[in-house]
């Protein structure tokens, strides 16, 4: 750490120092080459051009060099050894390197370039920490650092970058809690998943207030989620997925109005589900499977217009299945099942044009079949079983021309089969369960053909 404040202290009188360029040549060009030499690249980077005119290489007017993208060229070096160079490229404002092979730590030197603005080092092999001296690239907006084998904790000096706007930290093998936000967070774009990082959601993260993605899914957060949504009036995504958080949905998730995607799965909330997140208007995405939740679905979650895929599953709810559902109509995937849901399916989900997926199984449901279930033209899997449905399988089910999965095994459903059964779907039946049942009469001649 002393050496490198030592070098940030020296660099300008390095600057001063440097040996004068030919005219023809830019200031900031020359310290170019040695860089690319030690990345040990092919043609044409290796050959004698004029720096300015080597692939991935932008220059301003005066020839000095503003952006670097060597991406996708299998470069395999440590990454140490070529950065020192690059402190000499003062008017650098971009470095991409990502998608290489690059090995070693992250060196400190590299965040001595103190106009850089966007550096992307994603998907190489660069490990050990990262540098508590990216704090003097106070200017940096863009970080990529994501599928590399980084370590230790996330520097808080990373977090109090004063312009830092999108963070990408996801698929390494990052350790410790998340460092305090400073009130004057710029972050919009936040992606921590695949880590190993642990503890509570600090309060000082809603000091984001333009966060629009937050991604913490797959790591090993604990405690209760702050209700403080209603300070990231901007959220559009949202995955805490794959922890374990503890407590309540924060009921300030309606607050919300730009959120598309909120998946929370495979945590330990308890409690009911927030009525509060049919406020959510413009959600495409629920996923809150997995969890303890208990009480009834609230019928308020039929205002969600836009709501594309559902899933309550794994849960411990009660109560009937609300008819507002019915109301969902951009609803394609519907996934409720391993409840404790009663009472009848409600007719009003035949009202659900674009729906594909319907999983019920595993609830307490009960009453007949509805025969308007044959208006879910777009349907291709269906599964009942395992709950007390009573009577016979209504004809109308063979109007599911797109029906390729079908379960509804271990009810208590009579009579005969219908007789156009599988006839009438486009693929034929690929998976048919009807064991359990009560059923008498001939096998429908359309299983064997479709």
């Amino acid at each position: 750490m002393l050496h490198s404040l030592y070098f940030f202290l020296l660099f300008p009188l390095l600057l001063s120092s440097s040996p004068s360029l030919p005219s023809s040549a830019s200031p900031s060009a020359s310290p170019l080459l040695p860089f690319l030499r030690t990345l040990s690249l092919p043609p044409p980077w290796n050959e004698t051009l004029p720096p300015c005119r080597l692939p991935g290489v932008s220059c301003t007017t005066a020839g000095d060099i503003v952006a670097l993208n060597l991406s996708g060229l299998s470069i395999s070096t440590p990454l140490s050894a070529a950065a020192q160079h690059l402190v000499l490229l003062p008017s650098l404002r971009s470095l991409d390197l990502s998608l290489n092979h690059l090995t070693g730590n992250i060196p400190s030197s590299l965040f001595l370039s103190l106009r850089l603005r966007y550096l992307h080092l994603g998907q190489n092999f660069l490990s050990g920490p990262i540098p508590k001296e990216i704090s003097f690239s106070i200017d940096l907006e863009y970080l990529y650092l994501y599928k590399n084998l980084l370590t230790g904790d996330i520097p808080p000096e990373l977090t109090l970058l004063p312009n830092l706007r999108y963070l990408y930290l996801n698929e390494n093998n990052l350790t410790g809690g998340l460092p305090n936000f400073p009130s004057h967070c710029s972050v919009s774009v936040l992606y921590l998943h695949w880590n190993f990082l642990s503890g509570p959601i600090p309060t000082s993260l809603f000091n984001c207030h333009d966060l629009t993605e937050l991604v913490l899914s797959f790591n090993r957060f604990e405690g209760s989620v702050p209700d403080l949504f209603d300070e990231m009036s901007g959220l559009e995504l949202l995955y805490l997925d794959d922890n374990g958080f503890v407590g309540e949905i924060p009921r300030s998730l309606g607050k919300l109005g730009n959120l598309t995607s909120a998946m929370l799965s495979k945590n330990h909330f308890i409690g009911s589900v927030p009525g509060e997140i049919g406020g959510c208007r413009a959600l495409k995405s629920l996923n809150v499977w997995g969890n303890h939740l208990s009480g009834t679905i609230p019928s308020q979650l039929g205002k969600l217009g836009s709501l594309k895929s559902f899933s309550l599953a794994d849960n411990q709810l009660v109560g009937p299945l609300p008819a507002q559902i019915g109301n969902c109509s951009s609803l394609e995937e519907l996934e409720l099942q391993d409840n404790l849901i009663a009472g009848p399916i409600p007719s009003e989900l035949a009202k659900l044009k674009n729906l594909k997926k319907l999983w019920l199984f595993n609830n307490l449901l009960e009453g007949t079949i509805p025969p308007e279930i044959g208006k879910l033209r777009a349907l291709w899997n269906l599964q009942l079983y395992n709950n007390r449905l009573t009577g016979t399988i209504p004809s109308e089910i063979t109007q599911l021309q797109k029906l390729q999965c079908l379960s509804l095994a271990h009810n208590n459903l009579t009579g005969q089969l219908p007789s156009d059964l599988g006839r009438s779907t486009e693929s034929g039946l690929i998976k048919l369960d009807l064991t359990g049942n009560h059923f008498y009469g001939p096998i429908p001649s359309g299983l064997c053909s479709g």
